[in-house]
């Protein structure tokens, strides 16, 4: 009967996932401010693959229960920021997140605009860490200090960017949301900068463009409407402490492993 009862649990777990799969519409989630059942997310279906997991290793005989579930949900490094985790970045220096929204730019290059908001609920300020243009990662991979990165807007799967166009404010280098399903091209390559052998979530790190060799950054200068009071976002020549990036809230992954 355990086996069947197991069954049972996870086709129902795959069945509710599969339903907020196809009704998600808001990236609302990880935004308290929202009731529980008013908007859908796909990683919501993270949590109900999770509990079916569970539940059916609950209903295993107790002689078979130790070590079915792994407990490979600790990391071997509990504050390494991972491959395809979804998270949010805060520039110390203005106390703001690295935010994009479907607002275009209307100078330079038109493309997706990339700004700081003060706001912390804001869905539009989650980021998807990837692997370097037409390259792959295993999910949960620990990033190392040094390696190449893309970093992916959630809600509009278009990817940091930039390139030799003004930014709009400061006529620093423009930096951009480019790209349509999180594919793009090598503009959208970072490379990690950080003094430990890790990317920590406790420290705080530079983003490098791979082709441009300048740094992410974020100037004082503000947005009229229609996103009045947003920070500027671009890359600057030098790194300083407006380059400086600390990783948020989030989901972060851990790497796959073996059952015992």
């Amino acid at each position: 009967m355990y086996p069947v009862r197991q069954s049972i649990y996870v086709r129902a777990g795959y069945f509710v996932a599969s339903s907020y799969l196809r009704s998600a519409k808001n990236a609302c989630l990880f935004d308290l401010k929202f009731p529980a059942m008013t908007c859908w997310d796909p990683y919501l279906a993270i949590v109900c693959t999770i509990f079916a997991v569970h539940q059916a290793a609950g209903n295993l005989p107790p002689n078979q229960r130790t070590n079915r579930i792994s407990s490979s949900l600790l990391p071997a490094n509990k504050d390494a920021v991972t491959c395809t985790s979804v998270i949010k970045l805060i520039n110390p220096k203005h106390s703001r997140r690295l935010h994009s929204h479907d607002i275009k730019y209307g100078s330079g290059s038109g493309q997706q605009s990339v700004t700081g908001t003060s706001s912390l609920t804001d869905s539009n300020s989650y980021w998807i860490v990837l692997p370097p243009h037409k390259e792959t990662c295993v999910r949960g991979e620990e990033i190392k200090c040094g390696s190449i990165i893309r970093l992916g807007h959630l809600n509009t799967k278009c990817l940091l960017h930039s390139h030799l166009f003004k930014s709009p404010l400061s006529g620093s280098q423009e930096v951009s949301c480019f790209g349509k399903n999180l594919i793009g091209d090598t503009g959208d390559n970072w490379m990690v900068v950080c003094d430990d052998k890790l990317w920590s979530r406790k420290g705080v790190v530079s983003f490098r463009h791979v082709d441009t060799g300048n740094f992410l950054g974020m100037t004082a200068n503000k947005y009229g409407r229609p996103i009045h009071g947003q920070h500027e976002v671009c890359a600057l020549s030098s790194l300083s402490e407006q380059c400086r990036w600390k990783a948020a809230e989030g989901v972060y992954f851990t790497k796959p492993r073996k059952y015992a």
